[in-house]
Parts: structure tokens; C-alpha cells; sequence
């Protein structure tokens, strides 16, 4: 079983850091499907991954001389900080609420909804307007809004992020799949400080764990890697492909659940 997640999370993240997907929307649901683990040690598993991908996939690009705008990527990632702890405290007052089931198959339901739409806008952005944002309230606003969204759906952002970025600050696929992993460094960094935190790593199989961030070390290396060597439109092919297969998941997660 310890392969199995290591190669989860490598595989995942390599996926994430290239395409900008990020990897925890990817973990997220595969971990649902095997059903190994409970909402809140998904959601550990998976923040303490994408982070560490995030970590070297950022530096490696920095390194490499990759074009990023410092400035609007800090403010749209201070407000992703604010998102972060945010949205954990919405996961947080929701699972006192509603018991674990309903949480992952609303999770679920949402993200499916989510990424069609994304799907959607992604292969016919041209019919739709797009903007380039400055103003660093905004900038600041639109963080918040992802690293809520991110937090408490436990995916890091990927595809939400790419989508956003596009839309208000005009970028390809391959621009908008280095910030958006870069914002996931702040979102998923704000949310790693709340579940240490709160102590939930407590409950986490240290094992399991520390393989998991091994292979998120490594898919961020070479996730990063083709992403430099790939043009735009071969980001947005893996792109689409794993977000049809994404898709195709949450929903049969929902009706997986649902069944029993």
C-alpha cells in the first residue's frame, strides 16, 4: 500500500506541476475512491503533497529564469494565505455540522460541477472576454477567493486557478500553470500552518505521509521540467484529458457513495 500512495502523489503531481493542475485535485478524489481514509486525513495527505511540489516546482522555475510577475503573483498569494486558513475554518465549523459522507460527496459534487465548467470556458476562451488585471485590491480579492475555494475542497486549486488567471489576467496555458502553482505555494502553506496547528497530523500515518511528500518532491522536480519543455497548446491537451478524467471520477464518487 505504501507504493501505491507514493506513486499516487508522484504521479499526480508531475501531472500538476507541468499542466498546473497542481495535484491535490487529483490526489483528492483518488483517495476518495480507495476509501483507505477519512475527510480530514485526505485533506493532510493532500495539502502537506502539494505543498512540497509547490515548494520545488517554484524554485525550480525561479532558477530557470521563468518569467513571473513577482508582484501580482505576491498579492493574489497573500490573499491566498487569507483564503487558506479561511476556508479551513469553513471545513472546520462544516464537518461540526454535518457528519464526514455528506462533506465528501458535497466535495464531490462540487468539484464536478467545477471542472466541466472550467472545461467549458477553457476550450472556447475566445468567445468569452477576457481582462488583465492591476489593481491590487482585486488582485488580493481574487487570492482569497482561490485559497477558500482550494482549502476546503482539499485540492490545492490547479484548474480553478488556471481558469481564473486566464480570465482576469489574459494568460496562456503554460503562464498560467506556473502561477497557479505558485499561488498553491501560499494557499496550501497557510493551510499546512493550521493543521499543525490544530494537530490533525496527529491522526495521519507518519509513514504514509512522509512517502507521499517524497513524491510530491519528485513529481514537482520533474513536473516542472516538462513544463519549461512544452508549448502552450500541449499544456492544454494534458490539461483537458485529466480534466475529463477528473470529472468522470468525482462523479462516480458521488454515485459510488451513494449507493451504499
Amino acid at each position: 500500500m505504501s507504493l501505491m500512495y507514493f506513486s499516487i502523489a508522484i504521479g499526480a503531481t508531475i501531472i500538476g506541476s507541468a499542466s498546473g493542475l497542481g495535484g491535490g485535485i487529483i490526489i483528492k478524489p483518488i483517495l476518495d475512491f480507495l476509501g483507505h481514509y477519512n475527510v480530514v486525513t485526505i485533506s493532510v495527505l493532500s495539502c502537506f503533497t502539494v505543498f512540497f511540489m509547490a515548494v520545488v516546482s517554484v524554485i525550480h522555475q525561479i532558477r530557470n529564469k521563468t518569467k513571473i510577475n513577482f508582484r501580482r503573483t505576491g498579492l493574489i498569494g497573500i490573499g491566498a494565505i487569507i483564503g487558506g486558513i479561511l476556508g479551513d475554518q469553513i471545513m472546520t465549523l462544516v464537518l461540526s455540522i454535518f457528519n464526514e459522507l455528506i462533506v465528501s460527496i458535497t466535495q464531490s459534487i462540487i468539484l464536478a460541477i467545477l471542472f466541466i465548467l472550467i472545461y467549458i470556458y477553457m476550450n472556447n476562451k475566445e468567445k468569452y472576454k477576457s481582462y488583465n488585471v492591476k489593481n491590487w485590491l482585486v488582485c488580493i480579492s481574487i487570492g482569497i477567493l482561490l485559497g477558500t475555494i482550494a482549502s476546503f475542497l482539499s485540492i490545492g486549486g490547479g484548474p480553478i486557478n488556471v481558469c481564473i488567471l486566464t480570465i482576469f489576467f489574459s494568460m496562456n496555458p503554460k503562464e498560467a500553470a506556473v502561477d497557479a502553482v505558485a499561488i498553491m505555494l501560499f494557499s496550501q502553506g497557510s493551510k499546512l500552518a493550521s493543521i499543525v496547528q490544530a494537530g490533525s497530523i496527529h491522526n495521519v500515518d507518519i509513514g504514509i505521509l512522509l512517502l507521499m511528500i517524497a513524491g510530491g518532491i519528485l513529481g514537482g522536480l520533474i513536473g516542472s521540467k516538462l513544463n519549461k519543455k512544452m508549448k502552450s497548446e500541449e499544456i492544454l491537451k494534458m490539461f483537458n484529458v485529466f480534466l475529463v478524467i477528473l470529472i468522470v471520477l468525482n462523479i462516480y464518487n458521488v454515485f459510488n457513495v451513494l449507493a451504499f
